[in-house]
């Protein structure tokens, strides 16, 4: 089944998820951006992570990750799973800046190194 789906303007298309009981297509886009489809309306249901937001955040993170004890707290507080999830979704220049703040907040001693590789943000080869 060939489906159209009526949009102006194109996006790669980095990978595909089906909703195992809704009509559903997620699809992660080269820019970062994310879209859920319903395929039987041929409609799009929802759209997060403009190229416009993708800069905000990667600007947010390069900001925050500069000074020492905001990113030290911010560790404590539980940012590491926020920000992981930014190394599959984000934009280019969003991983970039999340890869930099994970390497310094890693850098900051055992506790977070440890806190890291138990959210899986770092995988140890054996």
């Amino acid at each position: 089944m060939l489906i159209s789906f009526k949009k102006t303007t194109s996006n790669k298309v980095l990978g595909l998820s089906f909703h195992s009981k809704k009509p559903w297509i997620l699809a992660s886009l080269l820019n970062g951006g994310i879209e859920l489809w319903d395929y039987r309306r041929e409609t799009l249901i929802q759209r997060s992570g403009s190229e416009e937001v993708q800069e905000h955040i990667a600007g947010a993170i390069s900001n925050i990750s500069a000074v020492e004890e905001i990113r030290t707290t911010l560790a404590e507080e539980g940012v590491v799973p926020v920000l992981l999830p930014l190394l599959i979704s984000g934009s280019s220049l969003v991983k970039e800046k999340t890869v930099n703040f994970i390497s310094l907040i890693s850098s900051s001693g055992e506790y977070f190194r440890d806190l890291i590789v138990r959210e899986r943000g770092l995988q140890i080869r054996r």
